[in-house]
Parts: structure tokens; sequence; C-alpha cells
């Protein structure tokens, strides 16, 4: 079935567009490529491709909740701009197949926010100034920006392991089989969680000036890696092995 449903997807025709170059292409294995192209603007397109065919874009999975929004692919760190319908990846460290759930984690930002623009205007805010204007916050504005943006990163990392599981089980593209066993996928997510979130949380704790800022701080760091871990073992169902 699953073989099926790649023999039947659409020719590649990005590279044939005018001012599009490929610039990465990587296997995934199984005979499927990830593939990256620029075009002349400088923004980029991904796509897994077999037997010079595109099987699907991983954008395809937001546009299938927001259709009429053109999403943008440009390289920097690892960040979204709802905004602006656009996330940033280093598209070097795609060389390393793992690293396509970093861009499937940013790709779950903008699905998932619709839902932050339903809560209001205060929930928005509030997050916002965590992100934005951290040192200016009181501790307990802090700590609500925290709680909100750990709901936030939870959530995204949620919708970007679903859309991995997506592409497992309608595309036949198995990215956990880059893994050993759930073990080794939860141990390289929780790394790459630690050093993405431990420098942002030290810059929103900002340099303990007293006593109950530094707790503040240290209370973030360890809740955060809680939370977060407890959602991916939840997302993952580590009681069965992905191999």
């Amino acid at each position: 079935m699953k073989e099926e449903l790649i023999n039947i997807t659409k020719k590649k025709s990005r590279d044939t567009r005018e001012g599009m170059h490929e610039v990465l292409c990587v296997s995934v294995g199984n005979g499927v490529d990830l593939t990256v192209y620029r075009d002349k603007d400088n923004l980029f397109f991904v796509d897994f491709e077999k037997e010079g065919r595109t099987v699907v874009s991983p954008v395809d999975f937001v546009r299938d909740s927001n259709p009429l929004r053109a999403i943008e692919i440009r390289d920097g760190k690892l960040f979204y701009y709802p905004e602006y319908w656009c996330i940033s990846v280093p598209i070097e460290k795609l060389r390393k197949p793992r690293n396509i759930f970093g861009l499937l984690h940013e790709l779950g930002h903008l699905q998932i926010w619709s839902f932050w623009e339903k809560r209001g205007l205060e929930d928005l805010d509030v997050l916002m100034d965590y992100k934005v204007i951290p040192s200016k916050l009181s501790n307990e504005e802090v700590l609500r920006g925290a709680e909100l943006e750990l709901q936030n990163e939870r959530d995204a990392w949620a919708a970007g392991l679903r859309m991995a599981k997506k592409l497992r089980d309608v595309y036949g593209i198995d990215l956990f089989k880059l893994f050993k066993n759930n073990d080794e996928l939860m141990g390289w997510l929780r790394v790459d969680l630690l050093e993405t979130y431990e420098a942002e949380l030290q810059t929103h704790g900002g340099t303990p000036k007293n006593e109950k800022q530094g707790q503040v701080s240290s209370w973030l760091q360890t809740r955060w890696e809680e939370e977060l871990a407890k959602s991916l073992k939840k997302e993952i169902d580590p009681s069965s092995d992905l191999t």
C-alpha cells in the first residue's frame, strides 16, 4: 500500500523552474531522498523524492490546515515567524537526516498557531513579551510567559512528531528508522532540546539578581526539561520499538 502511494505521486518539477537550483540531496533510507531547492529570491523548498518523483513536501502538512497561506523557508537559526508564515532552518544541518525533526518542529509551530490566535490577545501579548523583551518582565510575568512558551514548544514538538508519523504511515518515509529504538530517539531529542532551550531559558530568566530570581530560572529549566520529555514520550509511545 505504501509503495503504491509513492508510485502515483507527481513527477518533480522544481529543478526545472526558472531560477530554481538544487542545493542539497540527502538519503533518508528506502530509496527516498530529502531534496532542498533554492529560488532566485533565496527561499528554500523541501521535498521528499523517490526515483525522480516528488513523494510529498513537509510543508503540505501545514497547508492542510491553512490552504491559503504560502509558507516560506529561509536559511538560519531554527525559528518561526507566524506573522509572516515563515520558518528559518539551518539548511546545511539537514545534511544530517535526523535534523529533519527540527524542520518538522518549526512547521509544527505554524500548524498550531491558529490555536494561539484563538486564545486571545492577552496570552499572545504575554508570550511575545516573554520571547522579545524578557529582561523587562517581573518574576511573575517571566513565570507566566514561560508557562505559555512551554505549552507552545510542547505542542509544536507534538505536531512535528505527528507529521513524522504521517510520513511513515501514509507515504512510507520512516524517519524513526534513523534511530535504533525509542531510547536513542528520546536521548537525541533531549540533548537537542537542552542545547536549544538552555541558552533561551538563561536569557529569559536573566542573570539572577537575587535569590528569588535565581530560583525562578532554575525552576524554569527543570520544569521545561521534565514537561518536554513527558510530551515527547507520549507522542513517541515508548511501549513499542520504533524500528
